[in-house]
């Protein structure tokens, strides 16, 4: 967002930029090049653990000397300090004896502290949750402090000094409290998380700015894979920090997407003389194109080429069941346009299996005299049916005797329960079976007698 034309322009007021994106370099282009110390590291984000010793050192000359200024940033942390002397979350430090400057997160009084010769507190609306990142402001105008948070104004405006801020030789860190010239930093008021998108201008941004700079703009790209798209190769989302023609910071959220070629699979059948995608003959076919996304697509084309005429048909159903609207024994002719749009004739003669494929017992002697023990289900073997499923039950329902895909004219079931013989009687048979793949039931009874 361009400031309006009162203001300065923004390469003018803009001082850093720390996108932390592998190290503490400064993306304004005035040279404010920041040094890493400790475990701190910046890959991505500036994060400083839970210790005494690890910050990012920046130079003085950013602040020292700075009346009116605005500090944006967005910040997640990682956990907040509740014990100890004075435990704080602090943010940014400024060492000097007389009019030093700070300010970070006081978790156990839930407001955000700014030091400025003396302490000025802004109360939270809420606590802050350590797994959310917040867009923070602070700034100076006149002897008006303002704190923001996610774009909006928190605590109203509260008076403070207008000396201007004075800062020590290598007197300015983020991520600690510097408490004496060489440091003197304390584990329980380290940041203790993520800091990224760190900005100083020595004016005040307008509430509009502050909201335009917590709203970044969003990209969402499809590259082809294989190829660059500023310079990332890789799927992702990157957030960018840069400077706009007009000298202005701004942020944009790119989600990439790297798509491979697109592989296609088409069948299609033409009439003898026909042509389709420049072929004319039965085969597969492997072309490249180009797809709607600019990618290229291979297409594999499975061609058939048919010169229609007359063709034969010899089959076989059960009863019950049709074949190309047919039922009865006979020859048929039919002449039509096949699914290619060629002329042909078809000529079929169809058999049908007659109503009763098998021949099931009706009582059977299981006294192992080698003479009708066991239940038995035929067929002629001409005839395609298939056994699924036999389930036997006595009269009181109980299962007695399954078994799945039996064979045909096998001895089944020996008339047995376990490895006990079982009662005289009757039983009931259900049989699940298949005849030229029209599935069908039969059930009926069997006379057991020993």
């Amino acid at each position: 967002m361009l400031p309006p034309p009162s203001m300065p322009p923004c390469d003018s007021i803009l001082q850093v930029l720390y996108p932390f994106e592998g190290n503490g370099l400064d993306f304004s282009g005035n040279g404010n090049d920041g040094v890493l110390t400790g475990a701190a590291t910046a890959l991505g984000a500036l994060h400083i653990p839970k210790d005494d010793s690890s910050a990012l050192e920046i130079p003085e000359a950013l602040l020292n000397g700075v009346g009116d200024f605005t500090i944006t940033f967005r910040i997640r942390f990682d956990g907040f300090h509740y014990s100890g002397y004075a435990p704080y979350n602090y943010i940014l430090s400024v060492y000097n004896n007389n009019n030093a400057f700070g300010f970070g997160y006081v978790r156990n009084e839930n407001h955000f502290r700014v030091h400025l010769q003396d302490e000025y507190n802004f109360d939270l609306p809420e606590l802050l949750d350590s797994t959310v990142w917040y867009c923070m402001a602070v700034q100076r105008e006149a002897n008006i402090l303002r704190y923001f948070i996610d774009g909006e104004q928190t605590g109203g405006d509260v008076p403070a000094p207008s000396d201007p801020i004075e800062v020590a030789p290598d007197g300015l860190v983020l991520g600690q409290d510097r408490d004496c010239y060489f440091g003197c930093y304390a584990e329980n008021q380290s940041m203790f998380g993520d800091l990224d998108n760190f900005r100083i201008y020595h004016r005040v941004l307008s509430a509009e700015e502050l909201a335009e700079f917590c709203t970044p703009t969003y990209l969402s790209v499809t590259a082809c894979e294989g190829e660059a798209y500023d310079n990332y190769g890789q799927s992702g989302i990157y957030e960018e920090n840069f400077i706009s023609p007009e000298g202005c910071d701004s942020i944009r959220i790119l989600d990439l997407d790297f798509t491979g070629s697109v592989f296609g699979q088409e069948s299609v059948g033409i009439c003898g003389g026909e042509s389709y995608a420049g072929h004319s003959e039965t085969g597969i076919y492997i072309d490249t194109l180009v797809a709607a996304n600019g990618c290229d697509s291979i297409r594999e084309l499975n061609l058939i080429v048919t010169e229609g005429g007359t063709f034969y048909i010899d089959t076989t159903i059960c009863v019950e069941q049709a074949y190309y609207r047919y039922n009865a024994p006979g020859t048929y002719v039919d002449s039509f346009v096949n699914s290619y749009g060629c002329d042909s004739i078809r000529i079929l003669n169809l058999d049908v299996i007659p109503l009763e494929p098998l021949y099931i017992q009706t009582a059977f002697s299981p006294n192992f005299d080698g003479v009708n023990d066991h239940f038995l289900v035929q067929a002629a073997p001409e005839l395609e049916v298939q056994l699924k499923t036999l389930r036997i039950f006595s009269r009181w329902g109980e299962l007695v005797y399954e078994i799945q895909n039996p064979a045909l004219n096998a001895n089944l079931w020996d008339g047995r329960l376990g490895s006990q013989p079982a009662p005289d009687g009757v039983y009931v048979y259900l049989l699940e079976y298949e005849c030229n793949g029209l599935k069908r039931l039969e059930q009926g009874s069997v006379q057991l007698i020993k």
